[in-house]
Protein backbone atom coordinates (compact mmCIF):
# COMPACT_ATOMS: atom_id res chain seq x y z
CA UNK A 1 0.00 0.00 0.00
CA UNK A 2 1.25 3.49 -1.15
CA UNK A 3 1.61 6.05 2.44
CA UNK A 4 0.19 8.89 0.20
CA UNK A 5 -3.54 8.91 -0.95
CA UNK A 6 -3.14 11.86 -3.07
CA UNK A 7 -0.64 9.41 -5.29
CA UNK A 8 -3.09 6.19 -4.95
CA UNK A 9 -5.82 6.81 -7.53
CA UNK A 10 -5.50 3.02 -8.65
CA UNK A 11 -7.38 1.91 -5.70
CA UNK A 12 -10.57 3.51 -5.73
CA UNK A 13 -11.90 6.18 -3.98
CA UNK A 14 -10.89 5.47 -0.73
CA UNK A 15 -8.15 3.44 0.79
CA UNK A 16 -8.79 0.97 3.84
CA UNK A 17 -6.96 -0.78 6.64
CA UNK A 18 -8.54 -2.88 9.33
CA UNK A 19 -7.02 -4.38 12.39
CA UNK A 20 -8.63 -7.55 12.01
CA UNK A 21 -8.95 -8.36 8.73
CA UNK A 22 -11.98 -10.02 7.21
CA UNK A 23 -14.21 -8.97 10.23
CA UNK A 24 -17.38 -6.49 9.32
CA UNK A 25 -18.85 -4.12 11.48
CA UNK A 26 -22.35 -4.38 12.44
CA UNK A 27 -23.50 -1.26 10.50
CA UNK A 28 -26.68 -1.09 12.75
CA UNK A 29 -24.69 -0.14 15.53
CA UNK A 30 -21.06 1.41 14.30
CA UNK A 31 -20.26 4.63 13.77
CA UNK A 32 -17.44 6.83 12.75
CA UNK A 33 -15.26 9.70 13.76
CA UNK A 34 -14.66 12.01 10.41
CA UNK A 35 -11.29 14.36 9.76
CA UNK A 36 -10.97 16.50 7.10
CA UNK A 37 -7.45 16.86 5.89
CA UNK A 38 -5.97 18.70 2.81
CA UNK A 39 -3.07 16.94 0.57
CA UNK A 40 -0.32 18.85 2.16
CA UNK A 41 -1.04 17.22 5.54
CA UNK A 42 -2.78 13.98 4.89
CA UNK A 43 0.42 11.74 3.90
CA UNK A 44 1.77 12.04 7.31
CA UNK A 45 -1.67 11.72 9.33
CA UNK A 46 -3.12 8.79 6.99
CA UNK A 47 0.20 7.13 7.77
CA UNK A 48 -0.16 7.86 12.11
CA UNK A 49 -3.80 6.63 11.91
CA UNK A 50 -2.70 3.36 9.95
CA UNK A 51 -0.62 2.85 12.28
CA UNK A 52 -2.60 3.32 15.85
CA UNK A 53 -5.06 1.30 13.88
CA UNK A 54 -3.03 -1.97 13.21
CA UNK A 55 -1.48 -1.36 17.17
CA UNK A 56 -5.65 -1.90 18.26
CA UNK A 57 -5.01 2.41 19.90
CA UNK A 58 -7.81 3.41 17.26
CA UNK A 59 -10.72 1.97 16.78
CA UNK A 60 -11.89 -1.27 14.41
CA UNK A 61 -10.91 -0.04 11.14
CA UNK A 62 -9.99 3.09 9.23
CA UNK A 63 -10.59 4.67 5.45
CA UNK A 64 -9.12 7.66 3.66
CA UNK A 65 -10.91 9.39 0.54
CA UNK A 66 -7.95 9.14 -2.35
CA UNK A 67 -7.41 11.67 -5.16
CA UNK A 68 -9.38 9.89 -7.32
CA UNK A 69 -12.64 11.50 -6.12
CA UNK A 70 -11.81 14.73 -7.30
CA UNK A 71 -9.21 14.38 -10.02
CA UNK A 72 -8.95 18.10 -11.02
CA UNK A 73 -8.28 20.01 -8.22
CA UNK A 74 -4.77 19.56 -6.81
CA UNK A 75 -3.82 20.36 -3.62
CA UNK A 76 -7.11 21.91 -3.04
CA UNK A 77 -8.34 18.31 -1.95
CA UNK A 78 -9.99 18.42 1.37
CA UNK A 79 -9.43 14.35 2.10
CA UNK A 80 -11.91 12.60 4.48
CA UNK A 81 -10.11 10.48 7.24
CA UNK A 82 -13.40 7.95 8.90
CA UNK A 83 -12.11 6.27 11.91
CA UNK A 84 -14.47 3.62 13.02
CA UNK A 85 -15.84 2.42 16.78
CA UNK A 86 -17.84 -0.84 16.71
CA UNK A 87 -20.96 0.97 18.41
CA UNK A 88 -21.93 4.70 18.96
CA UNK A 89 -23.64 3.58 22.42
CA UNK A 90 -20.48 3.32 23.80
CA UNK A 91 -19.49 6.49 24.77
CA UNK A 92 -16.93 5.57 26.68
CA UNK A 93 -15.04 4.16 23.50
CA UNK A 94 -16.17 6.23 21.65
CA UNK A 95 -14.52 9.37 23.73
CA UNK A 96 -11.26 7.40 24.21
CA UNK A 97 -10.92 6.51 20.17
CA UNK A 98 -11.56 10.10 19.52
CA UNK A 99 -8.68 11.27 22.25
CA UNK A 100 -6.51 8.75 20.66
CA UNK A 101 -7.09 10.51 17.69
CA UNK A 102 -6.52 13.61 18.73
CA UNK A 103 -2.94 12.53 19.74
CA UNK A 104 -2.38 10.94 16.80
CA UNK A 105 -3.40 13.18 14.17
CA UNK A 106 -1.60 15.79 16.11
CA UNK A 107 -4.65 18.03 16.43
CA UNK A 108 -5.05 21.21 17.86
CA UNK A 109 -7.89 23.23 16.64
CA UNK A 110 -10.16 20.99 14.25
CA UNK A 111 -13.56 20.37 15.48
CA UNK A 112 -14.20 16.52 15.17
CA UNK A 113 -17.42 14.99 14.60
CA UNK A 114 -19.21 11.86 15.13
CA UNK A 115 -22.04 10.15 12.95
CA UNK A 116 -23.75 6.79 12.62
CA UNK A 117 -23.02 4.29 10.11
CA UNK A 118 -26.79 4.01 9.69
CA UNK A 119 -26.96 7.60 9.23
CA UNK A 120 -24.61 7.10 5.48
CA UNK A 121 -26.66 3.83 4.95
CA UNK A 122 -30.10 6.19 5.46
CA UNK A 123 -28.23 8.97 3.26
CA UNK A 124 -27.86 11.50 5.86
CA UNK A 125 -24.91 13.97 4.89
CA UNK A 126 -23.90 17.42 6.68
CA UNK A 127 -24.09 19.03 2.81
CA UNK A 128 -27.30 17.99 2.10
CA UNK A 129 -29.03 18.44 5.83
CA UNK A 130 -30.38 21.38 7.27
CA UNK A 131 -29.86 19.82 10.92
CA UNK A 132 -26.21 18.78 12.08
CA UNK A 133 -26.19 15.04 11.45
CA UNK A 134 -22.85 14.36 14.32
CA UNK A 135 -24.50 12.58 17.41
CA UNK A 136 -20.97 13.56 18.65
CA UNK A 137 -18.89 16.36 18.55
CA UNK A 138 -14.81 16.86 19.90
CA UNK A 139 -13.33 20.28 19.87
CA UNK A 140 -10.97 22.09 21.76
CA UNK A 141 -9.94 22.01 24.59
CA UNK A 142 -10.06 18.18 23.79
CA UNK A 143 -11.81 17.06 26.94
CA UNK A 144 -15.58 15.36 26.71
CA UNK A 145 -17.82 14.26 24.48
CA UNK A 146 -20.13 17.12 23.20
CA UNK A 147 -23.12 17.32 21.63
CA UNK A 148 -24.04 18.47 18.35
CA UNK A 149 -25.32 22.12 18.16
CA UNK A 150 -28.21 22.43 16.64
CA UNK A 151 -29.72 25.62 15.21
CA UNK A 152 -33.53 26.22 16.41
CA UNK A 153 -35.88 28.53 14.53
CA UNK A 154 -36.30 31.75 15.70
CA UNK A 155 -40.05 32.06 16.70
CA UNK A 156 -41.40 35.34 14.37
CA UNK A 157 -43.10 38.01 16.44
CA UNK A 158 -46.67 38.25 15.92
CA UNK A 159 -47.94 41.61 14.23
CA UNK A 160 -50.92 41.35 16.97
CA UNK A 161 -48.22 41.03 19.99
CA UNK A 162 -47.40 44.74 19.64
CA UNK A 163 -45.57 46.29 22.04
CA UNK A 164 -44.68 42.56 23.96
CA UNK A 165 -41.11 41.84 23.63
CA UNK A 166 -40.66 38.18 22.65
CA UNK A 167 -37.43 36.84 24.38
CA UNK A 168 -37.18 33.55 22.02
CA UNK A 169 -35.98 36.54 19.32
CA UNK A 170 -32.70 37.39 21.49
CA UNK A 171 -31.79 33.74 22.51
CA UNK A 172 -29.00 31.89 21.09
CA UNK A 173 -30.15 30.07 18.39
CA UNK A 174 -28.49 26.88 20.03
CA UNK A 175 -30.31 24.94 22.76
CA UNK A 176 -29.06 25.24 26.43
CA UNK A 177 -27.47 22.02 26.17
CA UNK A 178 -24.53 23.00 23.64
Amino acid sequence: MRKNPCDDARTGPCVRVRRKPHVERDLQKSGKWLLRIHCPWIERVWTRVVTDVRAGLLGSDAKVSTHRLYPNRGDTVQHIICVYTECFEDEKDVLRVARQLVTTADLKKMRLSYKTDAQTLAGKYQETSNEGVALYTFAPPYVDLGKPRVKKPVKPRDEDDEGEEDESLYRWPYGPDA
